[in-house]
Order: structure tokens, then sequence, then C-alpha cells
């Protein structure tokens, strides 16, 4: 009887203890079972390798620029001979090549005969009595080729149908007659580009 008096006397308190705790769950539901580490503590952060360093964007190559051509030099002027120590100029070169075609010579002549075989005589043909026929070839010319004319020299437009005739005159330029020659000259230049007809040449 001794010992289950004992046995008994010791559960009691130790129900009691294991008890108690449970109770004070029950009666304080808001606290936790497992509290959680207060506010502010420093959480270890994950061990995380920086990443890699981004490379570095590709310049553009930059394009060539194309090198602007070459100039032509200008063509040198013609030089100078010199006779007996002193420089003589060269004559310059033609300023306009003109052909004028066979056609207007024979144009030109025929003008003139049809002009005697109507009883005229326009200049520069001469009349001797009742006959009207060419100018005597001129001893010399007031003109030269690729030269402009001397100030002193006169000119004279060739007759309107005479001109009618012939070719039209390149731009820039007119018919002229001076002496017993029809010229084509430069307009304001007064420059000689080429001889049309010598009516000292005029046969019946």
């Amino acid at each position: 009887m001794r010992v289950g008096f004992l046995a008994s006397g010791l559960v009691g308190p130790l129900v009691l203890a294991l008890a108690l705790p449970a109770a004070a769950q029950l009666t304080n539901p808001s606290r936790p079972a497992n509290p959680l580490p207060p506010v502010g503590s420093a959480t270890p952060a994950p061990d995380t390798k920086p990443a890699p360093a981004a490379k570095p964007a590709t310049q553009a190559t930059p394009q060539s620029t194309p090198q602007a051509a070459p100039q032509a030099k200008p063509a040198p002027a013609p030089a100078a001979t010199t006779t007996g120590g002193k420089e003589k100029e060269q004559p310059p070169l033609p300023t306009l090549s003109m052909v004028v075609p066979q056609r207007d010579r024979d144009a030109a002549f025929a003008y003139y005969r049809d002009e005697i075989a109507a009883g005229r005589c326009p200049a520069p043909l001469v009349r001797e009595g009742k006959a009207c026929g060419a100018p005597p070839p001129p001893a010399s010319r007031a003109w030269k080729m690729d030269q402009p004319l001397p100030d002193s020299v006169k000119g004279e437009a060739p007759p309107p149908g005479l001109i009618a005739k012939l070719s039209p005159s390149y731009a820039g330029h007119q018919y002229l007659r001076v002496g017993t020659d029809i010229l084509i000259i430069g307009v304001g230049t007064r420059t000689v580009a080429a001889l049309v007809v010598d009516l000292s040449r005029l046969t019946p």
C-alpha cells in the first residue's frame, strides 16, 4: 500500500508540469509556437557571383571618303623662239576651224553673173563701157586669217539676195565684204574666220 501511494504522489505533479505549457498555449493563441527572429535582424544574403562585365560595343569602321580627282593642269603656252637673242612670239592658234562648202562659192559666183546678165553691176564689180566684169586682184589684202580687222578697214554687208543663197552663218559670226573678198567674221571681235569667195576670180 505504501508503494502505490508514493507512485500516485509522483504522477500527479508530473502530469501537472506537462499540462501547464499546453494550457498556456491555449490561453494565448496569438503567440506562435516558434517565434520568428526579431525585425531588423540581418538575414544572410545568398552567395551570388557578380555578373560578367558587358563587352564594349564594336566601333563602326569609318568608311573611306573618296578622294577628289586631280585637276587637269592647263596646257602650257606655246614657247617663244629666240632669233638673234630676241624672243619672237609664236602666231596665235586658229580661233575656229570653218569649212566653206563649194556650193556657197558656186552660189556667190552665180549671183554676180546673174546681176551682170540683168544689166546691173553691184560692187565690187567694175563697169568698163557697157560691160561689167570682175575687179582686178588686189596688190595686198588688208585682212589676215584669225586676226581682227584693223579699225581703218570698213567692210560692207553683202547684198541680201546673195546672203539668201549662202549657208546660214555660224553663231556669233556674219558675212562681210572687204574689197573683192566676202568673209565670215566674228560679231564684235571682227576676227576673220573664213574666206567665202574672191570676186576677182569671177569669170563670165
